[in-house]
């Protein structure tokens, strides 16, 4: 069973289930499995809890 994480910084609901979507269909296509086999696991990481070359992503990004 496919298992894919996602991490990001939070969106919406409707964007979160479009990816998820969308996801599962290429896999199911690329991977040759049944949807129902896919998992997506989504991990929100606000933006004050990441830094890109030191620098907060609240600042820069």
């Amino acid at each position: 069973m496919p298992r894919i994480y996602v991490e990001w910084f939070p969106r919406s609901k409707d964007i979160q289930d479009a990816l998820a979507k969308k996801i599962t269909e290429d896999v199911v296509e690329i991977v040759g499995v049944q949807p129902d086999s896919v998992q997506i696991v989504f991990k929100e990481n606000p933006k004050e809890n990441v830094y890109k070359a030191g620098i907060s992503a609240t600042i820069k990004f």
